[in-house]
């Protein structure tokens, strides 16, 4: 049996007209003004690593890197709020989408780079001699290369789930 948004006891309650469209501007709004100082700090961390000539090693790229994924998924949030405040409360998955995909994938890209500052600490930690000898940009090219590999995958398995969805 295929999934019917129409049938669904939350997507009724929500988008009946009254005090519901209220909630959503509240919960939406705080999510995007809770994402307005999430993009101002990541972006801070971001510039700052940029402009720092000490900020060059590869955990404080690693952290500039997944700041910046953050940003982007950041102004995600915004489509959900600008969304209510036009009045319509619900978009169609097809149109969602789109306006969603790119932050969505960056945002997944945030949670792997989360992990590869993890081994990055934990190799520095424990094999501190080959560390040092090792050759970050090597190793940043890895994890860049690893991360569009996940991000296309990501991308190919979101986008099947997009095309079916157009058949039901």
């Amino acid at each position: 049996m295929a999934y019917n948004a129409s049938t669904d006891v939350w997507f009724q309650y929500f988008n009946s007209n009254g005090l519901q469209w209220v909630i959503l501007l509240a919960v939406y709004g705080f999510r995007a003004l809770w994402a307005t100082l999430g993009i101002m700090f990541n972006f801070g961390i971001v510039y700052i690593t940029l402009k720092s000539k000490s900020l060059r090693g590869s955990c404080n790229i690693l952290i500039a890197m997944e700041s910046a994924f953050a940003l982007i998924l950041d102004l995600g949030y915004y489509v959900s709020f600008l969304v209510v405040i036009a009045g319509t409360k619900f978009i169609r998955y097809e149109y969602c989408f789109w306006f969603l995909i790119v932050p969505c994938l960056l945002g997944d890209m945030a949670q792997m780079t989360m992990v590869f500052t993890g081994v990055d600490r934990l190799t520095c930690v424990m094999f501190p001699i080959w560390y040092k000898k090792r050759n970050a940009k090597c190793h940043l090219a890895f994890v860049w290369f690893v991360l569009l590999c996940y991000a296309t995958y990501d991308f190919v398995i979101n986008y099947i789930d997009y095309l079916n969805s157009k058949q039901l």
